[in-house]
Order: C-alpha cells, then sequence, then structure tokens
C-alpha cells in the first residue's frame, strides 16, 4: 500500500533533488575546509589584518596594561627583521669563493623574512617611571613565518616600531648570531604583535 509521500505527484524527484542538494553543500564545505588547511597561512593574516590593531604610520604604540601592572616583567623583547642574502649581496661580500658558491646553491631555497633577537630591548621600568605606556610610535608591520619544534608553521605578526629614546635599553640581552646565509633587511626594531595596543 502506498504511502502518504510517495503517493503524491512529484514526490520522488523532490527527494532526489534534496538529496543532490545536501550533498553539494557537503561538497562545496569540505573544498572550503581543504582549501582553508591549505592556505591557513592566508587566513591567519586575514585574521590578524580584520580583528587586530589598526595601526597607521606614526600612531603612537602602547604596552598592554596587563604588562605593564606586572612588575615581574621587566622588559620587551626587541627583534631585527632578516632576509637571505642574495647574489648582489653574495657578490660584493668579502668571502672566499668556495663560500659564495655554497652561499649561491643555497638562495633558492631560503626566501622568508625571519626575526632574530636583539641586544636591545624596552624597559618596562623606565615606562613605569615615566607612568606612561606609551613605548614608541608604528612604522610598518610584516608577517614572520616561524616553524615550531614540531615542524608546525606559524605567521607571526610584527609591528616595526620606532621607540622613544628613555625607553631603551642598550646592549640588554646578548645579540643573536645571524644565521648563515642571512643579513639585516633594515634598520628597524620590531615588537611581537601581542605586547602592544592602540591606546
Amino acid at each position: 500500500m502506498p504511502t502518504k509521500e510517495n503517493s503524491e505527484p512529484g514526490a520522488p524527484q523532490k527527494t532526489k533533488k534534496r538529496k543532490y542538494f545536501l550533498f553539494a553543500i557537503t561538497a562545496v564545505i569540505i573544498c572550503l575546509a581543504v582549501i582553508g588547511l591549505q592556505n591557513r597561512d592566508i587566513v591567519v593574516r586575514y585574521y590578524h589584518y580584520s580583528k587586530i590593531h589598526h595601526f597607521s604610520n606614526g600612531d603612537k604604540i602602547y604596552v598592554r596594561n596587563k604588562v605593564f601592572n606586572d612588575t615581574s616583567f621587566k622588559d620587551i623583547f626587541i627583534y631585527r627583521l632578516i632576509r637571505p642574502l642574495n647574489e648582489k649581496d653574495i657578490e660584493e661580500s668579502n668571502l672566499d669563493e668556495l663560500k659564495k658558491s655554497i652561499l649561491r646553491k643555497s638562495l633558492e631555497f631560503k626566501t622568508e623574512l625571519k626575526v632574530i633577537l636583539s641586544d636591545d630591548a624596552i624597559l618596562l621600568d623606565n615606562l613605569r617611571k615615566n607612568k606612561s605606556r606609551l613605548a614608541g610610535t608604528f612604522a610598518g608591520k610584516v608577517f614572520i613565518n616561524e616553524t615550531t619544534k614540531k615542524g608546525e608553521k606559524l605567521s607571526l605578526l610584527a609591528y616595526a616600531i620606532k621607540p622613544l629614546k628613555n625607553t631603551i635599553g642598550e646592549d640588554y640581552h646578548a645579540l643573536a648570531e645571524l644565521p648563515f646565509g642571512y643579513t639585516y633587511a633594515d634598520n628597524q626594531y620590531y615588537i611581537m604583535y601581542w605586547d602592544t595596543i592602540e591606546k
């Protein structure tokens, strides 16, 4: 005996259309998820651009309240931006031909910007003495691709900053050595976004 649903004209066609529609939606969601995973770096960057601070050149950069008020924090790390050597750098260097040859072979494997720890730092006690969280002014931003010990790739947002003169402690840390095949990308100081706030 036919059921009420099956006895209605066009019922099987409607059921099939609904199944195809659900299948198509599921396929689209899976495709988007795969694309998102394969382009995780782009997704992370979009998040940072849309959710994190929107600084413009010359804007004031402040230290976060939590960091400023906790006296166990003594300083904020400052970083230097480094880049792989290029052909011009190698040619103009004072290295012997063997080392130049080794560097040239490594060029194609190194394309990403990195940061290393500077020997200078922003001293929080200096800010506290001034009773101000103002650390400096914004001079640009860059995304740094880092790899964790587990092999996971992270995209970190760093801000170029022009620190106030009375906030800097020079030669505060041991200067990190430049990795083989790298040179400084510019003369700017950089700090990580999580230490900062717009006001």
